[in-house]
C-alpha cells in the first residue's frame, strides 16, 4: 500500500536482511527491514539493487541510465564520461562473490567496484564474443559469466546463451536452438545453482545444464525422477503442487529452495503444498521416512 497510485510493475530486490521495491512509474522506493519501513527519497528510479552499502538504480524498468546513490545525492553514469560501455543497462546487479556491480548493453559487460567502472568484457578483450547485446547474465564463484544474447533490432528477443572463461578470456560455449532444448522464439531466463549447474526458465518449461566435463543438457527422465520415490504435479504449477510418492512413503517434511539453494517456503507432512512466493524457477527437497531425500524441480507461473 506505501506503493499505491498509479499504475506499473513493481520490481524487487535484497541485500541481506532488507528488500528494495521499487514501481515503473517514478514512484519513491521502499526499503523493508525486519525492524522498519521507509520511503527512499528518489522518486524517478525504476529498479534497485543494494550490496554493503553501495547502491545504485536505473530509470528504466528494463534499460536505460544508471545511477549509484548515496542518501539523497546521486551520481550519473554515461558511457561517454567513464569506463562504462554503454548507456543500455539491461541488467544489472552484484556478484554473489564480491562487492563488484555488473551492468550489461549493447557492447558487452561493464564492471564498477565502490564509485568508479573499471573494467569490462567486450569484444576488444574477450576472444569470440557475439556482435549482441547481453539480456541477461549469471556470474559464478570464479567470476565467469553466463549471458543470454539478443537481437539488435529487436531487444528482449533471445538468440544464444554463452558461457565466458575469465581465466582464458574467452567465450567458450554457446547453446542455441540447434544444440540445446530451449526455445529461443520465446522468453529465456538464466540462473546459477549452488553446485554450477546452469538453470534455464523457457516459456513452460525448465531445463538444466549439468557442468560436468563435458557440459550436458540433462534429459527430461533425469529432470522429472521417474526413477525416484516421489513425483510433483502440475508442473509448471500456478499456485498448489501436489506431491505423490511409491509405496506409500510417508512425508515428513517439504522445502522449497530458489536456484541459489536458499529456503524460500517450508511445508511439514502434507502431499499438498500453497505457494506463496514468486513465479520462477525453483527445487523441491522432500524429506521422507527412513531419513529418504529427494530434490525435484519444478515452475511455479
Amino acid at each position: 500500500s506505501m506503493l499505491s497510485g498509479g499504475l506499473g510493475t513493481v520490481t524487487m530486490s535484497s541485500d541481506a536482511d532488507t528488500i528494495w521495491c521499487a514501481r515503473n512509474g517514478g514512484q519513491n522506493y521502499l526499503k523493508i527491514t525486519p525492524t522498519s519501513t521507509e520511503i527512499g527519497p528518489v522518486g524517478y528510479f525504476q529498479r534497485y539493487i543494494s550490496k554493503n552499502g553501495f547502491f545504485w538504480g536505473s530509470t528504466s524498468i528494463n534499460a536505460g541510465g544508471i545511477a549509484k546513490l548515496n542518501g539523497t545525492s546521486i551520481q550519473y553514469y554515461l558511457s561517454d564520461t567513464c569506463l562504462l560501455l554503454d548507456d543500455a543497462n539491461y541488467h544489472f546487479k552484484f556478484s554473489n562473490y564480491s562487492d563488484t556491480m555488473y551492468t550489461s548493453g549493447n557492447l558487452g559487460i561493464s564492471m564498477a567496484v565502490g564509485d568508479v567502472f573499471l573494467d569490462s568484457i567486450c569484444a576488444a578483450n574477450s576472444s569470440n564474443m557475439p556482435n549482441l547485446p547481453i539480456m541477461e547474465f549469471e556470474t559464478d564463484e570464479n567470476h565467469n559469466i553466463w549471458a543470454v544474447f539478443g537481437n539488435t533490432s529487436i531487444i528482449h528477443s533471445p538468440i544464444k546463451i554463452g558461457f565466458y572463461d575469465r581465466a582464458l578470456k574467452a567465450w567458450t560455449q554457446f547453446y542455441d536452438g540447434t544444440n540445446s532444448p530451449i526455445t529461443f522464439s520465446g522468453s529465456v531466463s538464466i540462473e546459477l545453482d549452488t553446485l554450477g549447474n546452469l538453470w534455464v526458465s523457457n516459456w513452460t518449461k525448465l531445463h538444466c545444464l549439468s557442468f560436468a566435463n563435458p557440459p550436458t543438457w540433462l534429459g527430461l527422465k533425469e529432470l522429472d525422477k521417474k526413477e525416484g520415490t516421489f513425483s510433483v504435479y502440475p508442473n509448471p504449477s500456478n499456485g498448489d503442487l501436489h506431491i505423490s510418492s511409491k509405496n506409500t512413503t510417508l512425508i515428513e517434511k517439504v522445502i522449497v529452495l530458489d536456484a541459489t539453494g536458499k529456503v524460500v517456503q517450508e511445508f511439514s507432512s502434507s502431499p499438498t503444498l500453497h505457494l506463496e512466493i514468486e513465479a520462477g524457477a525453483y527445487f523441491l527437497k522432500i524429506i521422507g521416512e527412513n531419513n529418504l531425500e529427494e530434490i525435484l524441480p519444478f515452475v511455479l507461473n
